[in-house]
């Protein structure tokens, strides 16, 4: 179920122009706590992450919710949000989310074989650090909400609810949702991860197109993410001290 109308350019623009001073909020954030705590600018202990994820994810669904009321959508409008059959399709979501995950880490098997070749440095994205630095139970358990639940959520709302449909909507399909699969894997800041980051921005771009449910790709979304999760804590507690 696509929206009743496309989203206008007047309030996309004021969510997009926003949307980096949610991000920049964020840091700013970070950096104050940090130097509150006494923190070297070299280290990122796992409670800052969870400070600037906090604040990014809600900043980010207030705009969100800010752009369906101007348009007077209800959510359902908006991201057709659980269409009849829904079971139906997270069903077909969650099985095709298998073979696209075992592509994405392919993909990142090549790229980091690649770039070592190249003798380029390489860093794991920082929810993946913060993971690793996290000392405390709390700490991960805050980690994995993010990762498995609400980050899905609102990256699926912003890159697959809005900016796809706004440029989908304009003639631009193929360009746009390149553009967005691209975007969508820079700002995870991850470089040997960036190709199979865009290989997911399309995989859920075109499961959206398909069954016209938001939040099959959320589903989608989250499945990856559990798994990977779930990897990490297991390479984690049986590597070397």
């Amino acid at each position: 179920m696509r929206p009743a109308r496309p989203w206008s350019l007047e309030s996309t623009f004021r969510f997009l122009a926003l949307l980096p001073l949610a991000v920049a909020l964020s840091g700013l954030l970070i950096e104050v706590a940090r130097r509150g705590a006494g923190v070297p600018p070299s280290h990122r202990p796992a409670w800052l992450m969870v400070t600037g994820t906090g604040v990014v994810h809600v900043c980010a669904m207030a705009l969100v919710a800010y752009l369906v009321r101007a348009h007077q959508f209800s959510w359902r409008e908006a991201f057709g949000l659980l269409a009849p059959g829904w079971p139906r399709s997270w069903a077909k979501a969650l099985a095709a989310t298998v073979p696209a995950t075992l592509v994405a880490w392919g993909l990142l098997q090549i790229s980091t074989w690649a770039l070592d070749q190249l003798g380029m440095p390489q860093s794991s994205q920082a929810a993946v650090e913060a993971v690793r630095n996290a000392a405390h139970t709390w700490e991960r358990a805050l980690l994995f909400l993010f990762a498995v639940i609400t980050a899905p959520i609102v990256e699926e709302f912003i890159f697959r609810g809005v900016l796809w449909p706004f440029l989908r909507d304009r003639g631009l399909r193929l360009s746009g949702s390149l553009g967005v699969a691209v975007l969508f894997g820079i700002i995870h800041g991850s470089l040997p991860a960036l190709a199979s980051l865009v290989f997911l921005g399309l995989f859920w771009i075109w499961l959206y197109e398909r069954t016209g449910d938001l939040t099959t790709t959320m589903v989608s979304h989250a499945l990856f993410n559990l798994t990977n999760f779930v990897w990490l804590l297991m390479t984690m507690e049986s590597a070397p001290a």
